[in-house]
């Protein structure tokens, strides 16, 4: 069993400092952990414990209330895995997209909630790994930081499989305008 998370934390922005209307492009940072399982049937073949690191792009449109948020990222190597064997899909190098959206709501929420609507990764060469077929849950939590809405930041979750594999993604992002 692999314990882990990834958290964005601050100064939360007060409610009645959010703004009501307009638009906001926010960038930062996202960090990842994956567990990958490419053939969850046979307790011989492993699970892989993997990073993701990139950029995330968080577009808020305060009138509407609603986000959109775009993740990309290069998957590393495995630092830990169980079972037995080394060989692993999802190669260091890999790159991550996930594009997901959802609405703003302090009273619900206090911040933003929503789901990815696709999620896949692309080997080295170019080939995809894993594409949004494998995307059978997922959840994008936020909230906005700073004295005036000037930063985003929240947690995201993705879950997906096929028969016979599961991959279990966790991080969090965080950006500014």
């Amino acid at each position: 069993q692999f314990d882990r998370g990834a958290f964005a934390f601050g100064e939360v922005t007060p409610t009645d400092a959010v703004p009501k209307s307009g638009t906001g492009s926010f960038s930062g940072p996202m960090v990842a952990t994956m567990i990958f399982n490419n053939d969850l049937d046979d307790v011989l073949k492993p699970s892989f414990f993997q990073w993701i690191e990139g950029r995330s792009t968080t577009s808020i449109d305060f009138g509407a209330n609603t986000f959109n948020l775009d993740l990309t990222g290069t998957v590393f190597s495995p630092q830990l895995y169980e079972g037995v064997g080394t060989t692993h899909t999802i190669s260091d190098g890999s790159i991550f997209n996930a594009s997901g959206s959802g609405t703003i709501d302090f009273v619900k929420y206090g911040g933003f909630r929503g789901a990815f609507g696709s999620a896949s990764f692309s080997s080295p060469d170019g080939d995809v790994v894993l594409d949004q077929r494998y995307l059978s849950g997922s959840s994008i939590d936020g909230t906005f930081f700073g004295p005036k809405a000037n930063e985003v930041g929240g947690g995201f979750r993705i879950v997906g499989g096929v028969p016979d594999e599961r991959v279990d993604i966790m991080g969090a992002f965080t950006g500014t305008k």
